[in-house]
């Protein structure tokens, strides 16, 4: 089995005249994998889109707890807040704390926006900051 991994940009789905809807990417590539003529014809294409999002990694220095449990509980004070010119909200978001250091009191985590937060909240990178919630 031979899994295939590709990623586009918005920008070349739509210079190449895609949409950069997921239906329209995946009929996409399976038309150009319908081209493809391989040696043994047991060849199967199967269609799986990931749904694509915004991914941050930061390292903080917070009081890191020195209860596991309550390590666990990091990413409930990690919040990512939409700053623009007019106002300041708080935005959907997932979160993976990757390493705590008990002795640096540092914090590494990764932060997710899936894409569909991202349209409906029309956001621009350069808007989000993390904040951390006490």
């Amino acid at each position: 089995m031979l899994i295939v991994q590709l990623s586009f940009y918005d920008a070349q789905l739509t210079s190449a005249g895609i949409s950069p809807d997921p239906e329209s990417v995946a009929k996409a590539v399976e038309e150009w994998l319908g081209r493809v003529t391989p040696k043994n014809r047991k060849f199967e294409y199967r269609s799986t889109v990931i749904a694509p999002s915004l991914l941050h990694t930061e390292k903080i220095t917070r009081g890191v707890p020195q209860d596991p449990w309550e390590s666990g509980l990091l990413c409930d004070h990690i919040l990512i807040a939409n700053t623009d010119a007019y106002q300041s909200e708080f935005i959907p978001r997932e979160c993976d704390v990757l390493d705590s250091d008990l002795e640096m009191s540092t914090i590494t985590f990764n932060i997710r926006i899936p894409r569909n937060i991202v349209d409906c909240y029309h956001l621009d990178v350069d808007d989000l900051h993390v904040v951390w919630k006490e």
